[in-house]
């Protein structure tokens, strides 16, 4: 069986490869890809990215085509999320309750999302019913943007404020509110035209309480008109240097969680450890 994937790097340079499949291996299965999601990190390889061809795509959804003979609950025709990281379930860590800290877990080895075919271990695979392919592709952005909020640990009609207005902000704003909290903000530049004002929509369409535009209006003026002492969480989706932002509207014993990646040259920046201290942010 022969597959073909896509690759990328700097300046939207994009290439194809071929991979050629044999059976699956006794655990294994063959997918063939049905959705694959856009992340902002493949849009961040093919617009920073100066080394090898990045394979992009890992926001996969698709049908089990061939098992392994060792693969008992999956079958040829089973609809699957394919998780690009799985967790091998035998570790110190995933026996200690912690899978999130497996250092075993099985990848897609070099395989791209956006593929016709995967050969993938069976533990990569989730099983599901009731979604069409595109709407199970989000799964994996949902899931980050569910970790965010639990990291953030909102306290019961805590206030927060999203930083960053794309799909991860945009569903960590919705799970945030699903979460308990009271009052929720989210930023998003560019409102004045239609990618902005469309994701402002959707933000108060999730329940969202405020939308910030830092392009025209200034955040801290504008958070701290709200909440003068500050919000009790952040959730950073932006580059890196939105951080600074969210220790100015942060209040004291806050915590600030923040998952947003630049591969350009900004992923450094500097923090004044001593405030952070000072005022027990976490």
């Amino acid at each position: 069986m022969q597959s073909k994937g896509l690759f990328g790097k700097k300046h939207v340079d994009l290439i194809t490869k071929e991979f050629n499949f044999d059976n699956p291996g006794f655990n294994d299965v063959i997918v063939e890809v049905k959705a694959c999601g856009l992340c902002g990190t493949d849009l961040n390889f093919i617009s920073q990215w100066t080394d090898e061809y990045m394979p992009l795509g890992h926001e996969i959804s698709g049908e089990i085509i061939k098992v392994g003979k060792g693969v008992s609950y999956l079958q040829p025709g089973d609809k699957v999320i394919v998780e690009d990281c799985a967790m091998c379930g035998v570790c110190y860590n995933c026996k200690g309750g912690r899978p999130d800290l497996c250092r075993n877990m099985s990848d897609l080895n070099g395989q791209p999302g956006m593929s016709k075919y995967l050969l993938v271990k069976h533990n990569n695979c989730v099983k599901y019913e009731g979604l069409d392919f595109l709407e199970a592709c989000l799964t994996e952005p949902l899931a980050v943007s569910v970790n965010s909020v639990i990291n953030a640990n909102i306290p019961l009609n805590g206030s927060v404020i999203v930083i960053g207005g794309g799909p991860i902000g945009l569903m960590a704003a919705g799970v945030a509110k699903l979460y308990g909290a009271g009052f929720v903000g989210l930023t998003q530049t560019g409102t004045n035209k239609a990618k902005g004002s469309a994701r402002a929509g959707l933000a108060k369409s999730l329940g969202v309480d405020l939308v910030v535009d830092p392009a025209i209006e200034n955040i801290e003026q504008k958070v701290k008109k709200y909440f003068p002492k500050g919000v009790d969480r952040v959730i950073v989706t932006a580059p890196p240097g939105a951080i600074s932002d969210a220790i100015r509207i942060i209040s004291y014993g806050g915590i600030i969680t923040f998952l947003g990646l630049h591969f350009g040259g900004k992923n450094i920046i500097p923090i004044d450890i001593n405030y952070l201290i000072f005022n027990k942010i976490t």
